[in-house]
């Protein structure tokens, strides 16, 4: 909640020094002001559900998070035609009708969570003190797990800051076009963070469990079964290409960029989607360490210098610098599939766990059997 308030604060006093850093297009500045004055006060709603969802889904209520994301969904679509095009008598609101929409949409969202998870009867929603009892045992094994989680987040959270200024200082078809992939790739992002999700809960309760055979061979499942939903979803996307970008007011040029990227972002988002799959579950798994460093490492070694370097220097074609933005991602995937092969993400902090990891070696042979 503090990050939200803290980014939601810069949304709605510093508006324009936010625009500043993503482009340098005057109109698209003014409008991005507009958005943002109002978009900011759902920041610390969007995180306060994100927490929440990702508490219910650890102690295996999935579905509550999932009725929360529908009911914001259909909020958000339902808004955006009231209040962007004026229906239903109110008026017709434009951008800032946008953003008072996704507004309404997170507290939605955060309302169908809190009242299901009460009616659920849900121990540690309903025991608000617990919340704040953290013992120095509790604090040092947190931070001992999840630093290197937060570091990743962080670095890669200003990374992609850095490639979105970048793709900002692009031609202003090139930067509609990127508007509407975004929007397609939220769509993906958001069919596919399911599945990963729920993979990894479904290898964290088996290695806390210590059965690590069933987890390790579960882990090997479940990518390659993500990276093929992802894979038919992409077949669909492409074959309809053309109404969806039609429909998103894609034009000439625009459509044309539009669509270049929808070709890069979903030939190596299969790929992309199995390194996403693949460190979930080694964090689930107890190693939060790998796949952080090697996201860390080739983002700011490989990919920023990259996409700087053609974007801002060399002024090359902005498919050419989009492309290089997952550039990284085939070295990763292989990387991290011998890693997944040799079994040491497997580091349980349950007691059950922990005894079975001494006597326990990765064994191929399980991938095939079944659970």
């Amino acid at each position: 909640m503090t990050v939200g308030m803290l980014f939601g604060v810069m949304a709605v006093c510093f508006p324009e020094t936010v625009m500043r850093l993503y482009t340098d297009k005057e109109a698209i500045r003014q409008v991005g002001v507009e958005y943002l004055q109002i978009a900011g006060f759902g920041y610390p709603l969007m995180v306060f559900s994100m927490a929440m969802a990702a508490l219910l889904r650890c102690t295996g209520r999935v579905r509550i998070p999932l009725w929360g994301s529908v009911a914001g969904v259909l909020t958000n679509i339902f808004m955006n035609w009231v209040l962007i095009f004026g229906n239903l008598g109110m008026p017709a609101m434009g951008v800032r009708g946008a953003a008072t929409a996704t507004v309404v949409a997170q507290a939605v969202n955060c309302t169908v969570i809190l009242v299901a998870a009460r009616k659920s009867g849900h121990p540690y929603l309903l025991a608000i003190r617990r919340h704040f009892r953290w013992s120095k045992k509790f604090v040092r094994t947190y931070f001992r797990k999840c630093f290197p989680i937060l570091c990743n987040e962080v670095l890669i959270g200003v990374g992609n800051m850095v490639i979105n200024i970048v793709l900002g200082r692009q031609p202003e078809e090139a930067i509609a076009a990127l508007a509407v992939f975004r929007t397609i790739e939220g769509l993906v992002i958001g069919f596919f963070a399911g599945f990963s999700n729920a993979s990894s809960v479904l290898v964290g309760t088996e290695v806390g469990a210590g059965r690590l055979d069933r987890a390790f061979g579960r882990a090997w499942r479940l990518v390659y079964l993500c990276q093929g939903i992802i894979a038919l979803l992409g077949v669909v996307l492409i074959c309809l290409h053309t109404p969806i970008l039609n429909v998103m007011g894609m034009k000439g040029e625009s459509f044309r960029l539009a669509f270049g990227m929808m070709l890069i972002y979903l030939s190596l988002g299969i790929i992309r989607m199995g390194n996403w799959t693949q460190n979930d579950t080694f964090r689930a798994a107890g190693d939060a360490t790998y796949g952080t460093v090697l996201e860390i490492v080739f983002m700011w070694v490989m990919l920023l210098p990259l996409v700087c370097v053609s974007g801002l220097v060399l002024k090359w074609p902005t498919l050419v610098v989009f492309a290089f933005c997952y550039a990284d991602e085939p070295i990763r995937y292989v990387l991290m599939q011998i890693h997944l092969f040799r079994g040491k993400w497997i580091k349980p902090v349950t007691p059950e766990g922990q005894s079975a990891r001494h006597v326990w070696k990765p064994n191929l042979k399980i991938i095939d059997e079944e659970d």
